[in-house]
């Protein structure tokens, strides 16, 4: 009757043989092939496992003549296995034999396998042959010793368990059980239970069911918890996608957003995971909502009477213009004007409705939102394609034909900071463009100052993208210590809602025809 072997304390120790102090022999799998399954220790099939046989002789006699028939077969289903090939004896290299049972060991008149079937085919027959002469053998008092190892590896399906078992067998004269007496008996057969290996993924304790409310300029904190069904601390804590920072220790994630991200709602994925299992990653995913700063003018939090008095001193007391343009153009001209002032006024006291804006409305940053380029590279003479997209927070991915590279982009306020695959494409603009005649400068790590003007204001009728009624024209040239000193000249326009339709570019301070760089888009999708 088949017996299911449990694994108890560290050790599967099965039941020895024959009378006491006589031949041992026993099958054993190390502890670090089981996992528990409900309590059961099951052999994990997610690494090679190793089956020995181990025997002690304690009858005071050297052995000289054995022979071991053995089967391996599978319970429960029709799956096989995979011999591992280890370097071993057998014809696939996966039965190892060891500590004298190898040739030219115990046996000096020959020993050896013999395979009746080895190919990862269940039933699995082998016999093991080993003849000494008078005086040769095996020893008596060596102490219980692994004699052979069988190297297999399982594919189980996750819904299914087999079991895997050892037995003696007989193949015929030659190769039936032999050992001289007292002939120890292999109480088989031994099976094991085996299921795919599975570790219980770490699991958050605590993922948002709701959109988390978030203000902008105030930092929000929540704390992420956690739970291990294996126990396997500490936990590693990332954020995945969207916005904020998270210690990867403690479960603490900040978000602090932009004041031009109020009104913004984003998704953020936060993922966890164990030191044991540092790449396999629980994920929780939920929303973050800005709340809407429409209106505030001054940036108090608060949309009041005040608010309109910022718009008019900045209209007619030559005071600065309100922190944030975009809140402050409710009325949606795209300039701040008494219209603006007035709406705030209806809003307040004649139940108006003010036009929600945000700087994404013009610089098409939002994920999902793309553009393609044709470029044409005079040098090369080569024209070929680029997509610029936003393919998750805060990313940019530059699609050239024969690569790819994301880059992260940085909003603050009014400024838009678009890197580049170099310095051809890397760009900063001061939102909104306004008029002709707005000025902006940035400069790099070596001192470098980029000068970028607005300098005209047209339409645009010549891109493959169709007719642009208002593009603002932006020249911008470096400088170093106020001197133009770089072999970079570029001409680039914009158009609000679009983001840049073209782009010509000379390697030199003073702009040549013919231009030696040019990007023109020919699609894009603005994601509002």
């Amino acid at each position: 009757m088949k017996k299911t072997i449990y694994y108890l304390l560290g050790m599967f120790l099965l039941c020895a043989f024959g009378i006491q102090g006589a031949t041992t022999i026993e099958p054993y799998v190390a502890p670090e092939y089981f996992y528990s399954v409900n309590g059961t220790p099951t052999i994990r099939t997610d690494m090679p496992i190793k089956f020995e046989i181990q025997m002690s002789n304690d009858d005071g006699f050297t052995r000289q003549d054995v022979s071991i028939p053995l089967t391996f077969y599978v319970v429960g289903s029709d799956y096989d296995f995979n011999p591992v090939d280890v370097g071993g004896y057998s014809s696939n290299g996966s039965v190892e034999l060891l500590n004298g049972f190898e040739p030219g060991g115990f046996w000096d008149q020959g020993s050896g396998l013999t395979e009746f079937s080895w190919n990862g085919v269940f039933p699995e027959d082998i016999c093991y042959n080993g003849s000494a002469s008078a005086g040769n053998g095996w020893g008596s008092g060596l102490g219980l010793q692994t004699y052979m190892a069988f190297n297999f590896e399982f594919y189980v399906p996750w819904d299914n368990e087999i079991y895997f078992c050892i037995d003696s067998a007989g193949f015929g004269e030659g190769y039936e059980w032999l050992f001289e007496e007292p002939s120890p008996v292999f109480e088989g057969p031994f099976c094991y239970p085996v299921r795919l290996w599975y570790v219980e993924p770490v699991d958050f304790l605590n993922c948002p069911g709701f959109a988390l409310q978030a203000i902008h300029s105030e930092a929000f904190d929540y704390y992420f918890q956690a739970s291990d069904p294996e126990g396997d601390l500490p936990y590693n804590f990332v954020v995945i996608d969207g916005p904020g920072t998270i210690d990867e220790h403690s479960g603490l994630w900040r978000y602090n957003p932009d004041v031009s991200e109020a009104g913004d709602e984003y998704e953020v994925v936060v993922g966890v995971s164990t030191a044991g299992n540092p790449n396999e990653y629980t994920e929780c995913s939920f929303m973050v909502e800005v709340a809407s700063a429409t209106g505030d003018a001054n940036t108090d939090r608060n949309v009041d009477i005040l608010d309109v008095v910022d718009i008019i001193n900045y209209l007619y007391k030559d005071n600065p213009r309100p922190w944030h343009f975009y809140h402050a153009d409710v009325y949606g001209g795209g300039e701040l004007n008494l219209l603006d002032a007035m709406q705030l006024i209806n809003y307040l006291y004649k139940d108006g409705e003010l036009l929600e804006r945000n700087l994404k409305d013009d610089m098409p940053l939002r994920i999902g939102s793309y553009c393609k380029y044709e470029r044409f590279r005079r040098a090369e003479s080569i024209t070929d394609t680029v997509i610029v997209s936003v393919p998750k927070y805060s990313t940019l991915r530059y699609q050239y034909p024969d690569s790819a590279e994301d880059k992260q982009f940085l909003i603050s306020n009014k400024w838009v900071h678009i890197p580049g695959q170099d310095d051809i494409n890397k760009r900063t603009y001061s939102m909104p463009l306004e008029k002709v005649g707005h000025t902006w400068y940035t400069w790099d790590a070596l001192g470098n100052k980029q000068h970028n003007s607005v300098t005209a204001i047209q339409a645009i009728d010549d891109l493959p993208v169709g007719y642009i009624e208002d593009a603002y024209k932006i020249q911008r040239t470096s400088t170093y210590q106020d001197t133009e000193t770089i072999s970079l000249y570029r001409e680039e326009w914009f158009a609000p809602g679009i983001g840049m339709a073209k782009l010509y570019i000379w390697n030199s301070d003073t702009p040549a025809i013919p231009f030696d760089e040019s990007w023109e888009l020919i699609e894009y999708n603005a994601v509002k």
